[in-house]
């Protein structure tokens, strides 16, 4: 993105994301390899994620609670809706721990 020119720094990034994909895939199908549709997802996520946090640094005037409160919703949103495509309808009830918050009704 803008915020990485230099090879090294992509890399790092590169290997730092791979790391991330893997510990959330691992958490969502602890049992068996995460699907392709789940591990796409939370790769598109931590690019959003990426791209809030840089936002949020460069003082876009949105508080830490929201931030946190953004980035935890849209990966479960991510994840739920990865579930649904896949097909994995009962494994979403088991998401319900991760952030209840995001499933009740307010």
């Amino acid at each position: 993105g803008r915020h990485s020119v230099d090879e090294d720094v992509r890399a790092a990034v590169r290997e730092n994301r791979d790391a991330q994909v893997a510990r959330i895939c691992a958490l969502v199908s602890p049992g068996a390899p995460a699907s392709e549709t789940i591990r796409l997802g939370i790769e598109g996520w931590i690019a959003m994620l990426d791209t809030m946090l840089l936002e949020w640094l460069d003082g876009s005037g949105v508080s830490r609670e929201a931030l946190v409160q953004l980035a935890c919703g849209s990966l479960v949103g991510t994840i739920v809706t990865a579930l649904q495509a896949d097909g994995q309808i009962e494994q979403i009830e088991q998401m319900r721990h991760l952030s209840p918050g995001v499933f009740s009704s307010r």
